[in-house]
């Protein structure tokens, strides 16, 4: 790994002790895919600065377990490069084994989310670079082997 991307990025890092709130909820991986793979020129007009190159920004969404013992994830990973987004969502079926009808807290989905952050990252890396694999229009995109930190967002269900 490049001393560029060790300096540039802020790495997953899973303490244990934040994870012990589902230890009783027994999460296991059920399932993944890919939502979205895509790449797509951002073309200003004439009048507009050209497009900054962005770091890659990785994102993941805990959906709320609607009474079911199954929890969803949602990441995404994206980034800017030589005026090409380059993006991938992925999904993640979580199943509690040791909770039933019983809505998640938004502590236990961080903890989840965290738990799940590996193996999140890796599939969507790993989507993004066979998406972007000899493509001359994406020379200089460089993603980390490493996880980087991703940002959580809780989505709870609502009956309205």
């Amino acid at each position: 790994m490049s001393e560029v991307l060790s300096e540039r990025y802020e790495y997953a890092e899973i303490d244990p002790k934040e994870t012990e709130c589902i230890a009783d909820l027994r999460p296991r991986i059920d399932g993944n895919h890919t939502m979205r793979s895509a790449f797509s020129r951002l073309t200003p007009s004439d009048e507009e600065e050209p497009i900054d190159n962005q770091d890659l920004h990785f994102g993941m969404f805990i959906f709320e377990n609607d009474e079911d013992s199954q929890v969803r994830v949602v990441a995404d990973l994206n980034v800017v490069v030589d005026s090409v987004l380059v993006g991938v969502s992925i999904y993640i079926l979580i199943e509690l084994d040791g909770v039933k009808n019983k809505p998640i807290t938004e502590e236990q989905a961080t903890a989840l989310g965290k738990w799940v952050t590996h193996a999140a990252y890796d599939f969507a890396a790993l989507n993004m670079r066979l998406m972007v694999a000899n493509n001359p229009i994406i020379e200089k995109l460089e993603i980390p082997l490493k996880p980087i930190k991703p940002e959580f967002q809780f989505v709870q269900l609502s009956d309205e």
